[in-house]
């Protein structure tokens, strides 16, 4: 396996694994009287739609730790921005909530593609010319 490959694929496993953490994390929350969570309800679509989304959001808080050297308040400011936005623009339906979700999805989506060109690109300007450009490169 190449090891850009493997670099993708270890960052998004890492993002299933903590999206799976963090939505066991928010289960006690489906069962609180008057938290957002209560409100979706755990076996509504808003529900799934909920805990689908932690992966993605996941991966881009772990887009933002790494590019920002391991800093711990990324994290925290990207949940309170993530908060903010949900307290201002509250899903107060399924079609709500799948905006949410396509919106948290696309954004990671850019990300990663963000990152695999900007690997490429900074693979590509380390090559010295005359450099052999060897199978797999690309």
């Amino acid at each position: 396996m190449q090891p850009r490959l493997r670099l993708r694929l270890n960052a998004v496993m890492t993002a299933v694994v903590l999206g799976a953490a963090w939505g066991v994390w928010h289960v006690p929350l489906f069962f609180l009287n008057g938290s957002g969570q209560h409100a979706m309800g755990l076996l509504s679509l808003r529900g799934l739609l909920f805990f689908l989304s932690l992966i993605p959001l996941s991966f881009t808080y772990l887009w933002v730790f790494e590019r920002l050297g391991g800093a711990v308040w990324s994290a925290i400011l990207l949940h309170f921005a993530g908060n903010s936005a949900s307290a201002l623009l509250p899903q107060t339906s399924d079609a709500g909530a799948l905006l949410q979700f396509g919106v948290t999805l696309l954004i990671a989506l850019v990300l990663l593609a963000a990152s695999r060109f900007a690997r490429e690109r900074s693979a590509g300007s380390a090559r010295v010319v005359g450099d052999p450009v060897i199978a797999g490169d690309r």
